[in-house]
Parts: C-alpha cells; structure tokens; sequence
C-alpha cells in the first residue's frame, strides 16, 4: 500500500468516526470490517494494538496519531 492510499483509507475511517462520534458520542465499538481496516492499518506501519474492541472515539484517536506519524515520515 502507497502512502497515499494508506492516507486516504484512514481519512475516511476517520470521517465515519467522526461522524459516529457527533451522531452517537463515539462510544459504541467499530463493526467488525471497521475495525478490520483499522488493524490492516496499524499493521501496514507497524503500530502497536491490542485485540479488544476499540469506540469511535479511540479509533479517532488512533487515527489522528497515525496520519500524524504517516505524514511526519
């Protein structure tokens, strides 16, 4: 996976969350394919995870950091 399209594939992950987050106040946990992108994601870079479910809200934290660490080379 190119940069770009590891940054456009969370930029969108992201949007859902964040659309998540100001419907529902983010607390309810990613489906199931949501958080399989999430880990292809934090996988392709080699960030650390865990298995348990994650919220809106900390997939969008997560995210955040990642594009950052992305972006910052």
């Amino acid at each position: 996976m190119t940069v770009s399209e590891w940054l456009d594939k969370a930029k969108r992950l992201l949007d859902i969350c964040n659309y998540e987050i100001s419907i529902r106040n983010g607390k309810k946990a990613l489906t199931v394919n949501q958080s399989d992108t999430l880990h292809e994601l934090q996988d392709e870079i080699g960030y650390r995870h865990g298995i348990a479910p994650v919220s809106y809200n900390e997939a969008s934290d997560i995210l955040i950091e990642m594009i950052g660490m992305v972006k910052a080379g």
